[in-house]
């Protein structure tokens, strides 16, 4: 639990309302943010803040400012920043003027704020879980430069997620000349799906690769395993994610040197579709795949009776064990 105190306020240069706030709780009282109450953007004022020069901090205008999520599911807004240095990232919502986070940290009660944080990106993502109507509305991605830098995104919920079944199937094919198939795709109803169908099998030690693709390229898209987001920044290390767009939006999962903790569910999670999933088997042994298990278990056993037929006929050799058979 978090929360802020309000240590004074000023009307800026630019006539905007500037306050000055510290820790209350959780967070050390030497750490002051300068949060800038910044009007609703136009266009004219989001332009001014993507003029920058090489050394200073920018925000990358190529991701998206506008950002469509089903009602009753999860929202992601992103910005990324290059050049930031030691600064301090803060999300701010404009319909109040409520300070959701700085940095990693959440500042409210709602727990269905969290700030997910990539280092080798520059990624700051504020994931809203189970939106509604009252979340829709302009964020802003705030940077405590001089003057605030700020990167604003318009959220706007839409109706309950369509039921994929009630649309037809399109195909599609990549380098590899194999199909996979995609639902919706006419219908512009955005659908995810992970090519490795069914049960995947893969041996201790090995690369594990998954790939999940998305019928539009307006979207972000997030890997989970048995519930938990993908941390690519963990200890375990060997994990990388390589993201292709076009008019589809491909996510590739790679981790290295695979053990057993690897197995489970693994969710491919888009920010306005439906979530895709597949399980994961991680097994000794150089026998993997259900068919080339079946085959293993066939040998095993086999080696298993001729093995007791030896043996019998060991101890009956000298009761005239019939050759064809020993």
């Amino acid at each position: 639990m978090y929360g802020l105190r309000l240590l004074r306020s000023r009307r800026n240069s630019r006539g905007n309302k500037v306050a000055m706030a510290s820790g209350i709780i959780g967070i050390p009282d030497s750490l002051d943010l300068n949060v800038e109450y910044l009007p609703i953007p136009t266009h004219a004022t989001i332009t001014e803040h993507e003029g920058h020069s090489a050394e200073e901090p920018y925000f990358d205008p190529t991701v998206p400012r506008d950002v469509n999520a089903f009602r009753g599911k999860t929202a992601y807004l992103s910005c990324r920043i290059y050049n930031m240095g030691n600064r301090t990232v803060s999300w701010i919502r404009h319909a109040d003027v409520h300070i959701i986070s700085v940095g990693t940290y959440t500042y409210t009660s709602d727990q269905r704020y969290f700030i997910l944080h990539d280092n080798t990106s520059g990624d700051w993502t504020l994931q809203i879980k189970w939106v509604s109507a009252k979340d829709e509305g302009t964020y802003g991605c705030q940077l405590n430069t001089q003057p605030i830098k700020s990167y604003y995104i318009m959220l706007t919920v839409v109706g309950k997620m369509p039921d994929q079944s009630t649309y037809p199937e399109s195909w599609w094919e990549k380098e590899n000349n194999l199909q996979h198939r995609m639902l919706a795709d006419v219908a512009n109803v955005p659908a995810a799906y992970i090519a490795n169908e069914g049960d995947m099998y893969v041996s201790l030690g090995s690369t594990l690769n998954l790939s999940c693709i998305l019928n539009t390229s307006d979207s972000q898209l997030f890997w989970y395993h048995d519930g938990e987001i993908i941390n690519y920044d963990s200890l375990r290390g060997g994990i990388t994610i390589i993201v292709e767009k076009s008019n589809i939006t491909v996510s590739t999962l790679h981790i290295k040197n695979t053990s057993i903790e690897d197995s489970g569910n693994y969710t491919c999670s888009p920010s306005n579709a439906n979530s895709a999933s597949t399980v994961v088997h991680v097994i000794k042994g150089e026998c993997f795949g259900s068919l080339i298990v079946f085959v293993c278990f066939f040998f095993s056993f086999l080696f298993f009776i001729l093995t007791l037929i030896y043996l019998k006929c060991s101890e009956s050799v000298d009761e005239g064990c019939d050759a064809s058979v020993c």
